[in-house]
């Protein structure tokens, strides 16, 4: 079962925010735990418009605790993930109907975390590329 919310506001025509959690909580009948499933998410972001050409997003998100399964040596133990915060980053500039570069950055807070367990997420990206639309 989970509860979900989220609030988005506008506040002028080029602005808007949001604000959102999930709270989850889990009937097993053969499991221990709910591996690889969070207990509680939420997200804060705001995006807004610059000239109708530059558009600018910015999303804090992060994870309450998860649980993962190890099996090393044919024993399997549960394992506790910590919680994680992350930032994003993005940019939009729409050159024409047709055409719009974006440049977007991720995990900026270089937070070391698994979101999986044993499978560490990457620290800040920075990435970049064109669209075309036809």
């Amino acid at each position: 079962m989970g509860l979900d919310a989220e609030v988005t506001y506008t506040i002028q025509k080029n602005v808007k925010t949001w604000v959102g959690g999930h709270v989850y909580s889990y009937s097993l009948d053969s499991l221990k735990q709910p591996y690889h499933k969070p207990l509680s998410e939420f997200e804060i972001g705001l995006s807004f418009v610059l000239k109708e050409k530059l558009t600018i997003e910015t999303e804090l998100f992060g994870s309450g605790k998860r649980y993962a399964q190890n099996n090393a040596n044919f024993i399997s133990t549960d394992v506790e993930l910590d919680p994680y915060i992350d930032l994003n980053l993005s940019l939009n500039y729409q050159l024409t109907d047709q055409f719009a570069i974006w440049l977007s950055g991720t995990n900026l807070l270089n937070n070391t975390y698994q979101r999986f367990y044993q499978y560490p997420v990457q620290g800040w990206q920075v990435m970049g590329g064109i669209t075309y639309k036809f």
